[in-house]
């Protein structure tokens, strides 16, 4: 759902947590960021950019931007990250999801950037590191004022948990006198 609606819930007091990238604008919440996670240049197999460690990201201003639409903060983000490089796009086409924009990617109508997360959904598609490194914030959002129960303590404590081994897995020892 767009984030604004997600916010709006929220706020409303309809959902209890959100999970998105933050910051985000509202009254009265709270958010705690649980990892950060690379934003990446998608571009479709057969692309001349393909084959790349990473990309220029001022490179790519040839290219159609392929985004989400207004409402989404992965739009926001992109859209603040190819300004900031200085990235000026053909064309844009907007999309209400990344599964879609990874069928035009890969069907060669344009290129995207979208977070590592979504990487599961991007067969057919090469996700390239851009230059410069962009970053996103991904958190949990939830009102103040609301009573904070052990039950919501304890899910937002194992959401943080559960995102650390993910983003950070531990390393496992190896026994004592094995080599590889």
């Amino acid at each position: 759902m767009p984030t604004a609606e997600l916010i709006r819930q929220i706020e409303d007091g309809a959902i209890d947590i959100g999970i998105l990238s933050i910051p985000v604008e509202g009254h009265n919440l709270v958010m705690r960021e649980m990892f950060r996670e690379p934003i990446l240049l998608a571009v479709p197999e057969f692309h001349v950019l393909a084959k790349s460690e990473k990309v220029l990201l001022r490179r790519v201003s040839e290219e159609r931007l392929l985004i989400l639409k207004e409402g989404h903060c992965l739009r926001d983000e992109t859209l603040t990250l190819c300004s900031r490089a200085r990235a000026r796009f053909d064309a844009q086409f907007e999309a209400d999801q990344l599964a879609s924009i990874f069928e035009l990617i890969r069907a060669g109508f344009g290129v995207s950037l979208v977070p590592e997360m979504a990487g599961r959904a991007a067969a057919g598609c090469r996700l390239i590191p851009v230059e410069p490194a962009a970053m996103r914030r991904v958190g949990y959002v939830r009102l103040e004022r609301r009573y904070l129960s052990r039950v919501m303590e304890s899910f937002t404590s194992w959401l943080c948990e559960v995102s650390r081994e993910l983003t950070h897995p531990p390393v496992k020892p190896r026994p004592a006198g094995k080599r590889e």
